[in-house]
């Protein structure tokens, strides 16, 4: 007879149908664990041959049986039971075609009408019933169905969720899907439901994930996005959800560059009405701000700033903002604009000081740095009256802010910076002048410097502006001064590197220094002689100091400052290969990744001062210096250490290419350019292709074109430069170009030489 209908009750409840439905999934089981272990077992195939018709079977009455349940749940009216069916029917559907099959067979999505359509049902029902569409149909089946329950917003919302789940996988049926047949889907679904919130928060959602993508920010700008977002924001004010989400996708538009420019008055509007109900969201503070900014709304945030007052959040939120203003670079940050910056942003400034509000000026004084600095290049005639004055205004609030928290160490730094302006300042303008004076006047700067005598980070920023105010020898005195402090040492070391590399045409006063300094700096390498940071910025300051040249004889006589000779030359560079080798082999023998790239760095700076050496030393000095640098190999040995490096994945490719690059170029400074062609023949790694390129392309311009030619460089480029060429064809990577881009520059140069 008929088996007993699985959508009766009794065949669900009673014991012994379960018992044997358990006993039947148990033998099932066993079945499948022997089919995946023993696929190729004949008595396996046997069984399963046999059993698939009765299987089929077996799918079709659990199915058939379901959709019965379901049937009858949906005409009672049995929610619970509806739930149950729902989710059986899904589980089918997921695990078995021919169950997915059977169920559009016996109606589809048609079925799910009571279930969507029952005011009762819940947020449980509603979420598996749409779960069970997308089994059925995909995401087009979701489309459909929106546009057909408009008025109904609970089941909007399901649908809608359930579309950003798909938008997020990113499916194969999605993406063919017309991006503007997405977005208009969801604008009609806030447009059917002007008051909800819950739609506008799930299809703002949907918009902020596709609008992601630029062919959906096309698409939607061609819509009328602007428009649309800015409607929601405005209907949905008091909706924190729809506030927050509607301005993360009016900035993912801007961010774009869909044309908002024209929406800037209305979106003022919208976010200084989000800002005002909901100023404590730091996500609506911040993007809000962000957009204002982006849209050209300098003048509508500084009034925000002054309404509300920097202890607030919204003006802590404003200053924060304020820092992506670029002055100069954007028509939404002229010039024109600096007298109410600094007008709103220093009265901000000046309160905080006087209530010794920390975190305020540490956000303001470099908003006043950063807008003064932009302005202080423009010759003081070329600069409108307000403007120079409000840069005087500011550069005065700054000091005054230095002298009033000179124990502050965070806030030394950022007001010291104000150097920046003295240093791009045309010389004598009242900028340079005012700051000069104010900085060494009551000696200010020495004050902060014992103040905070064991602060690395304010030695360094004194000892940095000393340097741009009194010259090198001011530095090289306070290090003479304060001559067992390590921390003012390291620190003026690295400021006299600095000093000397950023020199453009060496100055008097410049050239009086570099005795003083060779001596300074070679006495810092022999008080710590272990210490890797010291031996390598002393290396590159020692470089700095040789890249100038020797002095002329007689050039100095007027002051009677010793002059850069030879003899100090010579000194910088044995005082760094007594210390600097021991350093490297103790740092090497460690074994660990993070030591070995730091001796690798030291032998870079050691390189670079060989370089410089060989660069500026006459004959016969330049030929003894060379057999030395080649007698110590310190080049060959950093190729050798890069190459382990690579096979140990210690060393990312930038820093490969320009070490190589520096170790070649000493190589071919000392004449060994048969070494340049056997890296070029043989290396694999682009990097290392583009550093050996870059090399020669430098030493062709040291003037050794003829020596490369004689080496047979010239040949050498051109027929690695077609192998690289033809390897990478036209899909080359990033750093296959590189290496090919510089082969074909040290072309130029060898077929020059040719």
């Amino acid at each position: 007879g008929e088996p007993p209908s699985l959508g009766s009750t009794q065949a669900f409840t009673g014991g012994a149908g379960v018992q044997s439905l358990v006993e039947l999934v148990t033998m099932l089981r066993i079945f499948i664990s022997c089919v995946e272990r023993y696929p190729t077992d004949s008595v396996v195939a046997a069984v399963a041959g046999r059993a698939l018709t009765p299987l089929a079977k077996v799918t079709e009455m659990c199915v058939c049986g379901v959709l019965d349940e379901y049937n009858g749940a949906a005409d009672k009216g049995d929610l619970v039971a509806l739930l149950s069916a729902v989710w059986f029917i899904r589980e089918f559907c997921e695990a078995s075609p021919a169950a997915l099959t059977l169920v559009n067979q016996h109606g589809g999505p048609k079925l799910l009408l009571p279930a969507l359509a029952n005011p009762q049902a819940d947020d449980h029902l509603l979420r598996e019933s749409v779960r069970l569409l997308h089994c059925l149909q995909g995401s087009t089946g979701l489309l459909q169905t929106v546009t057909q329950a408009l008025q109904s917003p609970r089941v909007v919302v399901h649908l809608l969720w359930k579309l950003r789940e798909c938008c997020q996988q990113a499916n194969d049926e999605w993406r063919q899907t017309p991006p503007s047949t997405l977005l208009q889907v969801t604008m009609k679904c806030i447009e059917a439901n002007p008051k909800d919130g819950a739609v506008h928060d799930a299809a703002l959602s949907l918009l902020a994930d596709m609008l992601q993508y630029a062919r959906y920010r096309s698409a939607y700008a061609h819509l009328g996005g602007w428009t649309n977002i800015i409607c929601i924001l405005e209907a949905m004010r008091t909706d924190v959800d729809v506030q927050r989400r509607g301005l993360g996708i009016l900035c993912e538009l801007q961010r774009s560059g869909s044309w908002g420019t024209e929406h800037l008055q209305r979106v003022a509007h919208v976010v200084m009405v989000a800002l005002d109900a909901f100023h404590e969201d730091s996500q609506i503070l911040e993007w809000g701000v962000w957009l204002l900014l982006e849209l050209g709304g300098l003048a509508e945030v500084l009034k925000m700033l002054e309404r509300a007052g920097e202890t607030s959040p919204v003006g802590q939120g404003a200053l924060h903002g304020l820092r992506q203003v670029q002055w100069g670079q954007t028509d939404a940050a002229e010039i024109a604009l600096l007298p109410e910056f600094v007008r709103v942003v220093g009265a901000c400034i000046a309160r905080a000081s006087q209530g010794s509000l920390v975190d305020v000026l540490q956000v303001g004084v470099p908003l006043l740095v950063n807008a003064v600095h932009a302005t202080a290049s423009t010759p003081e005639d070329r600069l409108p009256p307000v403007a120079a004055q409000s840069c005087s205004h500011a550069i005065r609030l700054i000091l005054d802010v230095l002298q009033r928290h000179m124990m502050d160490v965070d806030l030394v730094v950022e007001c010291l910076k104000v150097a920046r302006v003295y240093q791009v300042a045309p010389d004598g303008s009242a900028f340079s002048n005012s700051i000069r004076e104010s900085l060494l006047s009551g000696g200010l700067l020495e004050n902060i410097a014992g103040a905070h005598a064991s602060q690395d980070i304010v030695q360094k920023q004194v000892l940095w502006v000393r340097g741009l105010l009194l010259g090198a020898a001011s530095v090289v005195q306070l290090m003479e001064r304060l001559d067992g402090s390590m921390c003012c040492w390291l620190n003026g070391v690295k400021t006299l590197g600095k000093l000397y590399d950023d020199i453009d045409e060496l100055t008097p006063e410049a050239s009086a220094s570099r005795a003083r300094a060779v001596t300074v700096l070679t006495t810092a390498m022999q008080r710590w002689p272990k210490d890797p940071s010291m031996l390598m910025h002393s290396c590159f300051a020692l470089s700095a100091l040789a890249a100038c040249g020797l002095d002329r004889p007689g050039s100095l006589a007027s002051n009677g400052a010793e002059e850069y000779s030879e003899r100090h030359l010579r000194a910088g560079l044995q005082a760094a290969y007594q210390w600097c080798p021991g350093v490297i082999a103790d740092l090497e023998r460690q074994a660990r990744p993070g030591t070995r790239s730091r001796a690798r760095f030291v032998r870079h700076e050691l390189l670079r001062l060989e370089i410089e050496t060989l660069r500026c030393a006459p004959q016969p000095l330049r030929q003894q210096v060379g057999a030395e640098c080649l007698q110590l190999a310190v080049a060959y040995n950093q190729c050798q250490a890069l190459v382990r490096a690579v096979e140990a994945s210690e060393v990312d490719a930038e820093t490969l290419c320009d070490q190589f690059r520096m170790a070649l170029l000493c190589l071919g400074l000392c004449g060994r350019f048969d070494i340049h062609a056997e890296v070029l023949q043989r290396a694999n790694w682009p990097p290392v292709v583009k550093g050996t390129a870059e090399a020669i392309a430098e030493l062709s311009r040291f003037g050794l074109q003829a020596e490369l030619a004689r080496a047979g460089l010239a040949e050498v480029v051109v027929r690695v430069l077609g192998e690289w060429q033809q390897a990478g064809g036209d899909s080359m990577d990033e750093r296959t170009a590189g290496a090919v881009e510089a082969l074909q520059f040290a072309q130029g140069w060898a077929a020059a030489a040719l």
